[in-house]
């Protein structure tokens, strides 16, 4: 099949194979960039975990319960819009949900439970920076020529900083109550699979399709958690401000287009050479 088979959806830099596209003008943030971000919060939990106090448990014993009344906010009700190649030439997928999809919890797998210290609530500032920080990039980077819009949405992020700070409050401290000591059943809450970021949401290798939690499935759940809550709460704010976000998503393939571009040089090649001998035989 070649390079130009398929993309690769496991790579840990998803800008490799996301580009986001936004509307000039009236765009405040993309979601390239944010596997990273919630990376960070997950490291920033882990590292108050309780060395010693962590359990395993297998795939039996760890559940995932739905606590969302539902209500599903718009912000979980995103789509994107996907064009699989350089210029799509490998097709345009349209208003494909971004959100749905549910956890994929393997059979065979075990998981880590970790107990965490008074330290935990203390990382609520540095994971609050982490994400202003970003949300402030996005906004400086879509919005230049557009300093009246720049402005709204630095208001906008500095008017949420309390409604964030409960957030993320609020879920380090339903984290920090759990203990895993002598722990048999672990039970992870999480609000509902409409939270849930879809793989593939448009569906080039088989998807959409929820993330497979790995060993931490405790940490991984919650940091996305976070972070998509979050991010619901500045879209809110941004739409009190007058901005909105429109986006399209490029599939793109590095390997595909080079591999693309050796065979249009050949192509080339070839025909100097066939042209060659014709004038030679015709000499």
């Amino acid at each position: 099949m070649g390079a130009c088979g398929s993309k690769d959806t496991d790579s840990d830099n998803p800008a490799d194979v996301i580009a986001a596209i936004l509307q000039p003008g009236t765009s405040v943030s993309n979601e390239a960039g944010l596997i990273d971000l919630q990376m960070n919060i997950k490291n920033k939990i882990q590292n108050a975990s309780i060395q010693g106090e962590t359990n395993i448990v297998s795939q039996q014993n760890l559940e995932l319960r739905d606590i969302s009344d539902g209500t599903i906010p718009d912000f979980y009700k995103k789509s994107v819009t996907e064009e699989k190649g350089p210029f799509g030439i490998f097709g345009r997928r349209e208003n494909c949900p971004i959100f749905g999809c549910g956890y994929e919890i393997s059979q065979n797998a075990s998981y880590k439970v970790h107990s965490f210290n008074e330290n935990l609530l203390q990382e609520t500032e540095t994971i609050i920076s982490d994400i202003e920080q970003k949300m402030k990039q996005d906004a400086s980077m879509n919005l230049e020529g557009n300093p009246s819009g720049l402005r709204a949405a630095n208001d906008a992020i500095n008017a949420s900083r309390e409604l964030v700070k409960t957030e993320v409050e609020s879920q380090l401290t339903s984290l920090s109550n759990q203990n895993a000591t002598n722990i048999q059943n672990m039970i992870i809450e999480y609000r509902g699979p409409a939270t849930v970021r879809c793989k593939d949401p448009c569906g080039w290798d088989g998807g959409p399709y929820g993330p497979e939690l790995s060993q931490d499935a405790q940490l991984e759940i919650i940091s996305e958690q976070i972070l998509n809550n979050v991010s619901n709460i500045y879209q809110e704010k941004f739409k009190e401000m007058g901005l909105e976000v429109e986006q399209s998503v490029e599939v793109t393939n590095t390997a595909c287009i080079l591999q693309m571009v050796i065979s249009l040089v050949g192509c080339i090649i070839c025909l100097i050479i066939v042209w060659q001998i014709i004038k030679m035989v015709g000499g």
